[in-house]
């Protein structure tokens, strides 16, 4: 990747993040006059839930496909079985944990949310995976113009639109996990995702290897800037 390579993708990226900001106001502003607070707030937990299974779900595969020297289709068809399975055991694992998490934080709504939610989980796994190969063949205007669209149709329309007939906390739910999975779907579609059968164990070994390490020093992170949250979400 060479500097105007880089500096194109800065300026995309910087664009998409400038839309995406004006967008999440104008979207939580309207979202903020049609729900409750207490809806924000349940969200609020069940993403600090959510996310201590997240580090395990994506388990840096996505990273993997961008930083590799050589990148082969048994490379990416390695990530996509590993995210695949990765992130069907974490959303099964969330939804047997779910009243764990809702009696720690002594709300019992939010058990039900978590179960939805962990659906999420196998959602961003995979949804990571093709803006990582567009980015990684330096098409950062069509990754920013996906995440983009998603954002804004997912969260946006299907969130105003659910929350407007009166859906309260559900139509956070609906938004998120719409955004994911219209990533999913278009993301698919705006790159040539390459293939191949059978999956190497090399392959595998090798994102399992960088993906491991990448888990952990992210959870860890997430431990040290969170705990406050945890704290506060348990005791108020």
């Amino acid at each position: 990747m060479n500097a105007r390579q880089i500096l194109s993708g800065l300026g995309w990226s910087a664009v998409a993040t400038v839309v995406a900001a004006v967008c999440q106001f104008a979207f939580m502003a309207t979202l903020a006059r049609l729900l409750d607070p207490g809806a924000f707030g349940l969200m609020a937990m069940a993403a600090i839930a959510l996310r201590f299974a997240g580090f395990f779900a994506q388990m840096g595969f996505a990273q993997a496909i961008v930083q590799r020297p050589q990148l082969t289709p048994q490379d990416t068809t390695a990530a996509l079985v590993m995210a695949l399975g990765s992130g069907s055991v974490l959303c099964v694992a969330m939804v047997l944990a779910a009243p764990v998490f809702a009696q720690g934080f002594r709300t019992v709504e939010l058990s039900g949310l978590i179960s939805v939610l962990a659906v999420s989980l196998l959602l961003t796994a995979l949804g990571a995976l093709p803006l990582a190969l567009l980015r990684r063949q330096a098409r950062f205007k069509r990754a920013a113009l996906v995440e983009v669209f998603c954002f804004v149709a997912g969260y946006g329309v299907v969130g105003i639109v659910c929350a407007s007939r009166a859906m309260g906390v559900w139509s956070l739910v609906a938004a998120t996990l719409s955004q994911q999975a219209l990533i999913i779907v278009v993301g698919f579609l705006a790159v040539r995702y390459p293939l191949a059968w059978p999956v190497s164990r090399s392959a595998v070994s090798g994102l399992w290897a960088y993906g491991s390490r990448h888990s952990v020093i992210g959870f860890l992170e997430f431990l040290w800037a969170n705990v406050e949250s945890m704290i506060i979400g348990r005791s108020l």
